[in-house]
Parts: structure tokens; sequence; C-alpha cells
């Protein structure tokens, strides 16, 4: 988007420098929003009589038009209980590194509720006097990962009041954050974390299968700008090319494979990271 930004200047026949370009990229989400940005500032600039953008001119051209600047999330400093990597695509098809929070508190035998936030829940479509809403993507993905985690894995996720978030308007697909969903709220039922370097993506069956996922190499290149240094994807979506990666890629096949060989909790007994405290009462493996 810098490049972008840079091109249109020359076109403009007017002058940004390598920070004008670079904020540009900070709030741009594509490259029209980039000539956009950068026409607008160049409007600034001329009425003034300059022949360059700066710094000021783009900050003055987002204040307006409300734009907020879209920094890529980085990885936690430390481990948190219930919180991990899960990995998304933008509207742009670029990939996204996608945080999923987790927390778990016993409500009683089978009185568990499930909350969902920062994620659409239903949707709701059709003409004037003829509607009909349906689930969205991640809350029948959520219920996957409940049925999952009881009947594959004997934890009885009815027991407990469970709330997932998904901080910073962030986009959620979904199908493809089932595996990183399973970990989330599996790290917050047994208190344990899961580690911050690790990133998750997969769709996960009933079965515990898991299932390929689409812009798996979009995703990763994410992950890793993002500080991620192990990444768990479908087998099938696997490719030799992913060895070449500064980062070691696992390919798994089912859901149990991360708690089990891979062991992608802390062991227990290890003291869990601060930022999210396990809840009382909640059994340890």
């Amino acid at each position: 988007l810098a490049m972008i930004a840079r091109r249109a200047a020359l076109k403009g026949n007017i002058h940004i420098g390598v920070d004008g370009a670079r904020l540009v990229s900070e709030y741009a989400t594509n490259g029209r929003d980039a000539v956009n940005l950068v026409q607008m500032a160049a409007g600034m600039a001329i009425l003034e009589g300059r022949q360059n953008i700066d710094c000021a001119d783009i900050e003055w051209v987002a204040e307006n038009a409300r734009l907020t600047r879209n920094t890529a999330p980085r990885i936690l400093e430390r481990p948190a209980v219930g919180v991990v990597n899960g990995m998304a695509l933008q509207a742009d098809g670029q990939g996204v590194l996608l945080r999923i929070e987790a927390r778990a508190v016993p409500a009683g035998e089978g009185r568990g509720i499930v909350h969902l936030t920062g994620a659409l829940e239903e949707e709701e479509m059709g003409r004037e006097g003829h509607r009909m809403r349906r689930k969205s993507a991640m809350l029948s993905s959520v219920e996957n990962v409940c049925t999952v985690l009881t009947c594959c894995l004997g934890v009885r996720t009815a027991d407990y009041d469970i709330h997932i978030n998904f901080p910073g308007s962030m986009p959620v697909d979904g199908p493809s954050a089932g595996v990183a969903l399973a970990c989330a709220v599996y790290s917050a039922i047994v208190g344990r974390t899961v580690d911050n370097r690790v990133g998750f993506t997969g769709e996960l069956s009933i079965m515990g299968d898991v299932y390929p996922v689409g812009g798996v190499a979009d995703k990763l290149k994410a992950a890793l700008r993002a500080g991620v240094q192990t990444v768990y994807i479908p087998a099938a979506n696997y490719q030799q090319a992913f060895d070449k990666l500064d980062a070691q890629i696992i390919p798994i096949e089912n859901i149990a494979e991360l708690f089990g060989e891979h062991a992608v909790l802390t062991p227990a007994g290890t003291p869990a990271g601060d930022l999210l405290s396990a809840s009382p009462g909640v059994p340890a493996l």
C-alpha cells in the first residue's frame, strides 16, 4: 500500500516521503483507499501552494474521514489462560492474526451458558415482509467445539458458563477458526495456558476431525509477521513449500493430536500466565 501511495503521488506530480507513504498504508485497507487518501491530501497541499504531501496532511484527511489505523496485531508477550492465536483473512484477501479469548466459570451440572461477543451471532436476510434468520458460521463453530470437547475429550462444557470474545473488531471466519476456538475453550476450562508463539487454523467437525480451509499461505505470512513461530494447519492444506518458511508448520488430522502428541497446553502444575487467570474449581488434566 505504501508503494501504491507513492505511485499515486508521482502520477499527480506531487511528492510524498517514505514516512507519509507508510502512514497512508496504516490507514488504507486496499489500493483504492490508498489512492483516494493521497488524492485528498494532495488537494490540501496544492491549495497551500506546496508540491509535497507531509504526514500532517495524511492525518488531517484521516481525522476528517474518521479513519482508524489498521496496525497489524502482534502476539502477546507471554501466554495467558484461554487466549490463543487464530488466523483469518481480511476483505482484501490479506491474512491477519486473529486473537481469541475464552473464559470458563463453573455453573453447575448442565447449567452452563455460552456467550459470544465480537462476532455476528445471527443473520437476517430476505426482503420486506418475508425475512428469515440463520445462525452465523461462528456460532455454529462454537457449538461444534462444545460437542467435540464433550464427546471426544471428556470435557463437559455444559457445566460451565463460557464467554468467547474476538477483540479489536477483527474479521472472523467461523469454520476456519474451529481448531483455535477448541484450544481457547479447552485452555479456559482446564486452567492451563497455550504457548503464545503458536497459531492455529482449520475447520473442526463434530467428530474432532480437522478439515482444510482456504487462504492458508496468506494466513501463514501474517502469522509469521505477528511473531508466531509454530503453526498447526489441516493436513490436507500442507504444501512442501511451507518447509521453506521460517517457522515450524505442523499438519494435523484430529483435534486430539493437539492435546496428546503435540501437547500445546502447559504441563499440569505449571503456573499459568496472569493476563487471564484460571477460574477456581476447574479440573486439571
